[in-house]
């Protein structure tokens, strides 16, 4: 199954031909100010990037936790299934 995907995605490949027709006179120009207002406006973007943070807290605050009762001895081994019973299910 590997080497029949692996030749089909590379059969694929080669045979794939972009092609965008424009004149060479054809010049597009975007002002910063108009392309950060419109990054601004883009609501998708920051719902994304909200989500990338959250999760990334979500990931740092069991890391955190992991480690303290793993080296630091900080809780018993009830009192962190309890802690992370109770922030895996407000993650969810």
């Amino acid at each position: 199954m590997l080497a029949v995907g692996f030749f089909l995605s590379l059969f694929v490949y080669v045979n794939t031909e972009e092609k965008v027709i424009r004149a060479k006179t054809h010049v597009i120009s975007v002002k910063f100010s108009d392309a950060f207002r419109s990054v601004a406006r883009n609501k998708y973007f920051w719902i994304i990037s909200l989500a990338g943070w959250l999760g990334f807290l979500e990931s740092s605050f069991g890391n955190i936790i992991g480690w303290m009762y793993n080296y630091q001895h900080a809780c018993t081994a009830a009192e962190y299934s309890v802690i992370t019973m109770i922030s895996g299910n407000a993650s969810f």
